[in-house]
């Protein structure tokens, strides 16, 4: 007997020996995946409490977004046109930030990340207690820090310090969906001082650091001043600091070059790539480059929760354009990225990542039945080029069916983009009393 069982899927593993089943099968016991096989033998082996015909379906491991604030889906919106919006427009906009507000938009963010397939976002924001409270409400798994500053942003000091770490103190091991980690946000903004001691706390508790690295010029510079103790990067400034390794989770690195990429690779750090942002903001990381220096990088959406399949295939399109190499990042290489390699990144490789048997029961399942699906000479190519966020039927997370058919089951949609768009309507007039500048941008 089993709790779930999913039958005649096309079934991409992910797993160490890359099994692909035209017609799989995945039973589902609790939290955890009991068996996977063939149709004909996962059903003679098992009774099932609720069956899942996945015909003209495929079957992948849950996404992992390696990089989002899931509360800026509110904002992140606004100002798409304009240069350093960073620190015009989000950061002015985010010191009116209050607790009920970033819940409910943390809601709207979760609920669209899980729509579109993404089962563990890796958050790194303000008032994280909200955001982890939303994400635990609508049943996504998150790798959650709250952001901590010395100086520079919206939210800054010793408070905000003592409750980065007391977030992972409170939340590890307290949720099978949370795992807490620490959040600094960039070597410009947290002091030298403070990421030593950050360091240390991440060995003592044993948890990831999770931080912007290299992501402006602003920051390159100021680190090359008297702030960076005598660096000549960034990322030399993580080194000297002990701070990178295969722990941290280092997102952009865009302004990088020679030495910085070989410090990366020699430490085993992490760098996660975020090609719309870039393209966008009319700027670009090198990832495929990365890649060849022996860098693992991972897949990530930055200021909204988006469709992490449209960014697997933006991260695609970008770096051939970059390199004048068609077949720089393949499918196998991109899907990799956002499941198994995303998951080994987090320390998770043994829990998530890949449709194996005794793994945590995340993963989803994806339409063939459009057009643009069809015809099916490779079905791994097809999700990467010609699927859609709005393909994805059936979420399960943690063994628990939270999107079916397309649509919630934990929570009525109309109701979080209704709370979302409260909370937009009373940030905005927050941030344009404290600051009437802002009404020229957001309007």
């Amino acid at each position: 007997m089993c709790d779930i069982l999913i039958k005649n899927a096309y079934v991409i593993t992910m797993g160490s020996d890359d099994r692909v089943l035209r017609d799989g099968a995945i039973a589902i016991e609790g939290n955890r995946i009991l068996d996977v096989g063939s149709s004909k033998e996962i059903m003679t082996s098992y009774d099932a409490k609720e069956e899942i015909d996945a015909r003209d379906m495929i079957a992948i491991p849950g996404l992992i977004n390696a990089h989002t604030h899931i509360a800026m889906c509110i904002i992140s919106r606004i100002g798409r046109e304009l240069k350093d919006r960073l620190y015009r427009i989000y950061w002015p906009m985010e010191k009116a930030w209050i607790p009920e507000d970033c819940y409910k938009a943390a809601l709207m963010g979760a609920a669209e990340a899980l729509l579109f397939g993404t089962t563990c976002v890796v958050d790194h924001y303000f008032f994280m207690e909200e955001i982890a409270k939303a994400t635990t409400e609508l049943g996504i798994r998150g790798v959650l820090g709250h952001t901590i500053m010395t100086e520079d942003g919206p939210w800054v000091g010793k408070s905000e310090f003592e409750e980065g770490v007391n977030f992972v103190k409170r939340w590890k091991e307290k949720h099978p969906l949370v795992f807490p980690c620490l959040a600094p946000h960039a070597p410009d903004t947290v002091s030298p001082d403070w990421l030593e001691e950050l360091r240390k706390i991440a060995n003592e508790q044993n948890v990831k650091i999770h931080m912007h690295l290299s992501q402006s010029m602003r920051e390159v510079r100021k680190v090359r001043g008297p702030w960076g103790r005598g660096a000549r990067s960034p990322v030399d400034l993580l080194h000297r600091l002990k701070v990178l390794g295969p722990d941290l989770i280092a997102v952009h690195c865009i302004h990088i070059d020679e030495q910085d990429m070989k410090l990366l690779s020699q430490t085993g750090t992490n760098v996660v790539y975020c090609p719309s942002t870039y393209a966008l903001g009319g700027s670009y990381a090198n990832a495929a480059k990365m890649i060849e220096s022996g860098i693992r990088v991972l897949i990530g959406t930055d200021a909204r929760p988006a469709d992490m399949i449209g960014e697997m295939r933006a991260a695609a399109m970008t770096q051939r354009q970059l390199t004048g190499n068609p077949s720089a990042m393949g499918f196998k290489d991109l899907l990799k990225m956002a499941t198994i390699d995303a998951a080994e990144a987090l320390g998770l490789g043994d829990k998530l990542g890949s449709i194996e048997k005794g793994k945590l029961a995340d993963l989803i399942l994806i339409s063939m039945k459009r057009p643009h699906m069809n015809p099916r000479f490779d079905p791994c190519a097809n999700v990467i080029y010609n699927a859609l966020g709005s393909d994805v039927d059936t979420v399960i997370v943690d063994g628990k069916i939270v999107v079916k058919r397309g649509s919630l089951t934990k929570l009525d949609v109309e109701s979080v983009v209704s709370l979302g768009r409260e909370a937009a309507r009373d940030l905005v007039r927050r941030a344009t009393e404290i600051d009437p500048s802002l009404k020229q941008l957001v309007n």
